[in-house]
Protein backbone atom coordinates (compact mmCIF):
# COMPACT_ATOMS: atom_id res chain seq x y z
CA UNK A 1 0.00 0.00 0.00
CA UNK A 2 2.93 2.67 0.80
CA UNK A 3 4.51 1.78 -2.44
CA UNK A 4 1.19 2.39 -4.75
CA UNK A 5 1.22 5.50 -2.55
CA UNK A 6 5.06 6.56 -3.41
CA UNK A 7 4.35 5.87 -7.01
CA UNK A 8 0.95 7.59 -6.83
CA UNK A 9 3.00 10.84 -5.40
CA UNK A 10 5.88 10.05 -7.96
CA UNK A 11 3.16 10.09 -10.99
CA UNK A 12 1.78 13.57 -9.27
CA UNK A 13 4.95 15.63 -9.49
CA UNK A 14 5.83 14.52 -12.78
CA UNK A 15 2.70 15.63 -13.81
CA UNK A 16 2.77 18.63 -11.88
CA UNK A 17 6.58 19.42 -13.33
CA UNK A 18 5.09 18.50 -17.12
CA UNK A 19 2.21 21.41 -16.04
CA UNK A 20 4.66 23.59 -14.93
CA UNK A 21 6.87 23.15 -17.85
CA UNK A 22 3.45 24.11 -20.38
CA UNK A 23 2.69 26.81 -18.38
CA UNK A 24 6.25 27.79 -18.16
CA UNK A 25 6.65 27.29 -22.40
CA UNK A 26 3.87 28.84 -22.83
CA UNK A 27 4.57 32.36 -21.24
CA UNK A 28 8.25 31.79 -23.11
CA UNK A 29 6.15 31.85 -26.08
CA UNK A 30 3.95 34.56 -25.21
CA UNK A 31 6.47 36.62 -24.04
CA UNK A 32 8.28 36.27 -27.73
CA UNK A 33 5.16 37.52 -29.10
CA UNK A 34 4.69 40.53 -27.05
CA UNK A 35 8.55 41.37 -28.03
CA UNK A 36 8.23 40.80 -32.08
CA UNK A 37 5.14 42.89 -31.68
CA UNK A 38 6.88 45.78 -29.79
CA UNK A 39 10.21 45.23 -32.19
CA UNK A 40 7.41 45.91 -35.12
CA UNK A 41 5.96 48.77 -33.28
CA UNK A 42 9.95 50.54 -33.89
CA UNK A 43 9.46 49.81 -37.15
CA UNK A 44 11.45 46.41 -37.56
CA UNK A 45 8.41 45.18 -39.84
CA UNK A 46 10.59 42.27 -41.42
CA UNK A 47 10.04 40.52 -37.97
CA UNK A 48 9.17 37.04 -38.31
CA UNK A 49 6.85 34.55 -34.91
CA UNK A 50 9.09 31.93 -33.97
CA UNK A 51 7.27 30.08 -31.44
CA UNK A 52 8.02 26.09 -30.39
CA UNK A 53 5.17 24.80 -28.19
CA UNK A 54 3.70 21.35 -27.85
CA UNK A 55 0.28 23.62 -27.57
CA UNK A 56 -1.28 23.25 -31.25
CA UNK A 57 -3.32 26.58 -30.75
CA UNK A 58 0.23 28.17 -30.11
CA UNK A 59 1.33 27.39 -33.48
CA UNK A 60 -1.62 27.62 -35.62
CA UNK A 61 -1.36 31.24 -33.67
CA UNK A 62 1.97 31.88 -34.95
CA UNK A 63 1.52 30.90 -38.37
CA UNK A 64 -1.31 32.74 -38.85
CA UNK A 65 0.27 35.96 -37.27
CA UNK A 66 3.38 34.98 -39.90
CA UNK A 67 0.92 35.17 -42.01
CA UNK A 68 -0.51 39.07 -41.21
CA UNK A 69 3.23 39.85 -40.92
CA UNK A 70 4.20 39.38 -44.56
CA UNK A 71 0.98 41.18 -45.89
CA UNK A 72 2.13 44.42 -43.40
CA UNK A 73 5.12 43.45 -44.71
CA UNK A 74 4.25 43.88 -48.59
CA UNK A 75 1.66 47.21 -47.76
CA UNK A 76 4.76 48.35 -46.06
CA UNK A 77 6.63 47.93 -49.18
CA UNK A 78 3.69 49.19 -51.41
CA UNK A 79 3.52 52.86 -48.95
CA UNK A 80 7.13 52.87 -49.70
CA UNK A 81 6.59 52.19 -53.50
CA UNK A 82 3.96 54.75 -53.62
CA UNK A 83 5.63 57.60 -51.60
CA UNK A 84 8.28 57.75 -54.59
CA UNK A 85 6.03 57.78 -57.05
CA UNK A 86 4.61 60.81 -55.24
CA UNK A 87 8.29 62.47 -54.86
CA UNK A 88 8.74 61.52 -58.48
CA UNK A 89 5.64 63.12 -59.41
CA UNK A 90 6.17 66.32 -57.84
CA UNK A 91 9.57 66.58 -58.78
CA UNK A 92 8.46 66.00 -62.67
CA UNK A 93 5.53 67.97 -62.95
CA UNK A 94 7.29 71.08 -61.05
CA UNK A 95 9.96 70.29 -63.74
CA UNK A 96 7.75 70.57 -66.64
CA UNK A 97 5.88 73.50 -64.94
CA UNK A 98 9.08 75.60 -64.75
CA UNK A 99 10.64 74.85 -68.33
CA UNK A 100 7.85 76.59 -70.11
CA UNK A 101 6.92 78.97 -67.71
CA UNK A 102 10.63 79.87 -67.64
CA UNK A 103 10.14 80.31 -71.35
CA UNK A 104 7.05 82.16 -71.43
CA UNK A 105 8.22 84.29 -68.99
CA UNK A 106 12.01 85.14 -70.91
CA UNK A 107 10.33 85.65 -74.28
CA UNK A 108 7.51 88.20 -72.93
CA UNK A 109 9.95 89.84 -70.84
CA UNK A 110 11.93 90.38 -73.98
CA UNK A 111 8.78 91.54 -76.29
CA UNK A 112 8.08 94.22 -73.22
CA UNK A 113 12.04 95.42 -72.64
CA UNK A 114 13.62 94.72 -76.16
CA UNK A 115 12.52 97.79 -78.39
CA UNK A 116 15.00 96.77 -81.10
CA UNK A 117 12.94 93.63 -82.02
CA UNK A 118 12.32 92.90 -85.63
CA UNK A 119 8.97 92.51 -86.60
CA UNK A 120 10.33 88.71 -87.62
CA UNK A 121 11.63 88.48 -84.33
CA UNK A 122 8.50 89.28 -82.29
CA UNK A 123 6.30 87.35 -84.67
CA UNK A 124 9.00 84.33 -84.06
CA UNK A 125 9.07 85.08 -79.94
CA UNK A 126 4.98 84.89 -80.24
CA UNK A 127 4.80 81.90 -81.63
CA UNK A 128 7.90 80.02 -79.22
CA UNK A 129 5.11 81.58 -76.47
CA UNK A 130 1.90 80.19 -77.97
CA UNK A 131 3.82 77.15 -78.38
CA UNK A 132 4.79 76.58 -74.65
CA UNK A 133 1.49 77.99 -72.93
CA UNK A 134 0.17 74.85 -75.57
CA UNK A 135 2.62 72.74 -73.69
CA UNK A 136 1.70 74.09 -70.02
CA UNK A 137 -2.13 73.39 -71.17
CA UNK A 138 -1.56 69.89 -72.09
CA UNK A 139 0.53 69.26 -68.88
CA UNK A 140 -2.11 70.65 -66.79
CA UNK A 141 -5.20 68.81 -68.43
CA UNK A 142 -2.91 65.76 -68.08
CA UNK A 143 -2.54 65.63 -64.77
CA UNK A 144 -6.45 67.08 -63.54
CA UNK A 145 -7.49 63.89 -65.46
CA UNK A 146 -5.35 61.35 -64.20
CA UNK A 147 -6.40 62.89 -60.33
CA UNK A 148 -10.21 62.43 -61.80
CA UNK A 149 -9.65 58.59 -63.56
CA UNK A 150 -7.88 58.10 -59.93
CA UNK A 151 -10.30 59.16 -57.97
CA UNK A 152 -13.39 57.33 -60.02
CA UNK A 153 -14.83 61.04 -60.65
CA UNK A 154 -14.78 60.53 -64.52
CA UNK A 155 -18.15 59.99 -65.76
CA UNK A 156 -18.65 57.56 -68.77
CA UNK A 157 -21.17 57.97 -71.75
CA UNK A 158 -21.28 54.93 -73.37
CA UNK A 159 -22.47 55.06 -76.89
CA UNK A 160 -21.82 52.88 -80.07
CA UNK A 161 -18.59 53.79 -82.44
CA UNK A 162 -17.31 52.87 -85.49
CA UNK A 163 -13.69 52.39 -84.21
CA UNK A 164 -12.54 52.75 -88.21
CA UNK A 165 -13.81 56.39 -88.47
CA UNK A 166 -12.77 57.63 -85.15
CA UNK A 167 -9.25 55.83 -86.04
CA UNK A 168 -8.70 57.49 -89.14
CA UNK A 169 -10.02 60.46 -87.97
CA UNK A 170 -7.27 60.97 -85.34
CA UNK A 171 -4.36 59.83 -87.46
CA UNK A 172 -5.63 62.99 -89.53
CA UNK A 173 -4.84 65.08 -86.77
CA UNK A 174 -1.70 64.10 -86.68
CA UNK A 175 -1.07 64.90 -90.46
CA UNK A 176 1.25 68.16 -90.09
CA UNK A 177 3.00 66.10 -87.25
CA UNK A 178 3.94 63.29 -89.63
CA UNK A 179 5.10 65.93 -92.51
CA UNK A 180 7.26 68.07 -90.64
CA UNK A 181 8.87 64.97 -89.21
CA UNK A 182 8.98 63.71 -92.76
CA UNK A 183 6.84 60.17 -91.80
CA UNK A 184 4.70 58.72 -94.02
CA UNK A 185 2.53 56.76 -91.66
CA UNK A 186 1.72 53.30 -92.55
CA UNK A 187 -1.68 52.96 -92.27
CA UNK A 188 -3.74 49.20 -91.87
CA UNK A 189 -7.11 50.00 -91.38
CA UNK A 190 -9.75 47.04 -92.77
CA UNK A 191 -12.54 48.69 -94.93
CA UNK A 192 -15.12 46.84 -92.85
CA UNK A 193 -16.93 48.45 -89.74
CA UNK A 194 -15.35 47.60 -86.47
CA UNK A 195 -18.09 48.68 -83.58
CA UNK A 196 -17.10 49.26 -80.03
CA UNK A 197 -19.31 50.52 -77.14
CA UNK A 198 -17.82 53.19 -75.17
CA UNK A 199 -17.01 56.89 -74.83
CA UNK A 200 -15.94 58.82 -78.12
CA UNK A 201 -13.25 61.04 -76.17
CA UNK A 202 -12.47 58.63 -73.74
CA UNK A 203 -10.98 56.22 -77.26
CA UNK A 204 -9.89 59.95 -78.75
CA UNK A 205 -7.32 60.05 -75.79
CA UNK A 206 -6.31 57.01 -76.09
CA UNK A 207 -5.39 56.73 -79.16
CA UNK A 208 -4.25 60.40 -79.56
CA UNK A 209 -1.60 59.78 -76.42
CA UNK A 210 -0.53 56.63 -78.28
CA UNK A 211 -0.17 58.16 -81.82
CA UNK A 212 1.36 61.47 -79.85
CA UNK A 213 4.09 58.90 -77.38
CA UNK A 214 5.15 57.49 -81.07
CA UNK A 215 5.21 60.53 -82.64
CA UNK A 216 7.72 61.54 -79.62
CA UNK A 217 10.08 58.51 -78.73
CA UNK A 218 10.06 57.03 -82.39
CA UNK A 219 10.49 59.97 -85.08
CA UNK A 220 14.25 59.02 -85.36
CA UNK A 221 12.99 56.17 -86.83
CA UNK A 222 11.03 57.80 -89.72
CA UNK A 223 8.32 54.70 -89.74
CA UNK A 224 5.54 54.84 -87.57
CA UNK A 225 2.26 52.47 -88.00
CA UNK A 226 -1.41 52.57 -87.02
CA UNK A 227 -2.87 48.92 -87.09
CA UNK A 228 -7.05 47.95 -86.45
CA UNK A 229 -8.05 44.44 -86.54
CA UNK A 230 -10.71 42.46 -85.25
CA UNK A 231 -9.97 38.85 -83.44
CA UNK A 232 -11.71 36.64 -81.14
CA UNK A 233 -14.95 39.68 -80.39
CA UNK A 234 -12.17 42.06 -79.50
CA UNK A 235 -11.00 45.34 -81.24
CA UNK A 236 -7.09 45.28 -81.94
CA UNK A 237 -5.22 48.58 -81.90
CA UNK A 238 -0.92 48.67 -82.24
CA UNK A 239 0.47 51.92 -82.74
CA UNK A 240 4.30 51.73 -83.70
CA UNK A 241 7.66 53.25 -84.44
CA UNK A 242 10.44 51.65 -85.55
CA UNK A 243 12.73 54.58 -83.41
CA UNK A 244 15.46 54.09 -79.68
CA UNK A 245 12.73 51.34 -78.63
CA UNK A 246 12.48 50.83 -74.54
CA UNK A 247 14.68 48.69 -72.38
CA UNK A 248 13.77 45.20 -71.50
CA UNK A 249 13.95 46.55 -67.93
CA UNK A 250 11.55 49.18 -68.08
CA UNK A 251 9.14 47.18 -70.12
CA UNK A 252 6.98 45.91 -66.90
CA UNK A 253 7.03 50.12 -65.99
CA UNK A 254 6.28 51.58 -68.99
CA UNK A 255 2.46 52.67 -67.38
CA UNK A 256 3.65 53.73 -64.07
CA UNK A 257 2.06 57.00 -63.15
CA UNK A 258 5.30 59.31 -64.30
CA UNK A 259 7.80 56.83 -64.91
CA UNK A 260 10.15 58.79 -67.09
CA UNK A 261 13.77 59.96 -65.90
CA UNK A 262 17.02 57.37 -66.98
CA UNK A 263 14.41 55.35 -68.36
CA UNK A 264 12.75 57.50 -71.34
CA UNK A 265 13.63 56.47 -74.54
CA UNK A 266 14.88 59.93 -75.60
CA UNK A 267 15.88 62.00 -72.16
CA UNK A 268 16.04 65.00 -74.59
CA UNK A 269 12.37 64.82 -75.20
CA UNK A 270 11.23 63.86 -71.60
CA UNK A 271 7.69 64.43 -70.60
CA UNK A 272 5.40 63.92 -67.60
CA UNK A 273 4.81 60.61 -68.23
CA UNK A 274 1.69 60.83 -67.39
CA UNK A 275 0.07 60.02 -71.10
CA UNK A 276 0.64 56.71 -70.92
CA UNK A 277 -0.61 56.34 -67.50
CA UNK A 278 -4.10 58.00 -68.39
CA UNK A 279 -4.54 55.59 -71.65
CA UNK A 280 -3.88 52.34 -69.62
CA UNK A 281 -6.38 53.91 -66.74
CA UNK A 282 -8.57 54.48 -70.06
CA UNK A 283 -8.47 51.20 -71.94
CA UNK A 284 -9.12 49.50 -68.81
CA UNK A 285 -12.15 51.47 -68.43
CA UNK A 286 -13.74 49.86 -71.67
CA UNK A 287 -12.84 46.38 -69.82
CA UNK A 288 -9.61 46.24 -72.12
CA UNK A 289 -5.93 45.85 -71.74
CA UNK A 290 -3.08 47.36 -73.34
CA UNK A 291 0.66 45.92 -73.76
CA UNK A 292 3.85 47.51 -74.89
CA UNK A 293 6.38 45.43 -76.58
CA UNK A 294 10.06 46.57 -78.05
CA UNK A 295 13.20 45.91 -79.75
CA UNK A 296 14.96 48.82 -80.21
CA UNK A 297 15.39 50.21 -84.00
CA UNK A 298 13.03 47.16 -84.99
CA UNK A 299 10.05 48.29 -83.43
CA UNK A 300 7.89 49.40 -80.48
CA UNK A 301 4.07 48.69 -80.38
CA UNK A 302 1.34 49.72 -77.95
CA UNK A 303 -0.81 47.36 -78.70
CA UNK A 304 -4.23 47.18 -76.70
CA UNK A 305 -8.18 45.71 -77.22
CA UNK A 306 -11.40 46.73 -76.56
CA UNK A 307 -14.53 44.03 -76.57
CA UNK A 308 -16.07 44.59 -79.89
CA UNK A 309 -19.61 44.90 -80.28
CA UNK A 310 -21.37 42.94 -82.67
Amino acid sequence: MLTFLIAICILLALLCLVLLEMIISQNRAIKKINQTFTDVEKGYGNQRFRIRSINPNLVLLSSKLNHFMENYQAALEQGRHSEQIRKQMVSNISHDLRTPLSSLLGYTEALKNNHDLSERQKEDYLTIIAKRGAELTVLINDFFELVKLEAEEEIFHNETIVLNELLKEEVLKFYHDFTEAEIEPQINIPDEPVFIQGEVQSVRRILSNLLSNALRYGKDGKKVGVDLWKENGKAWISVWDEGKGIKEADLPYIFERLYTGEQSRNPSLQGSGLGLTIAKSLVEKHHGEIFAQSQPFVKTAFTFYIPAKS
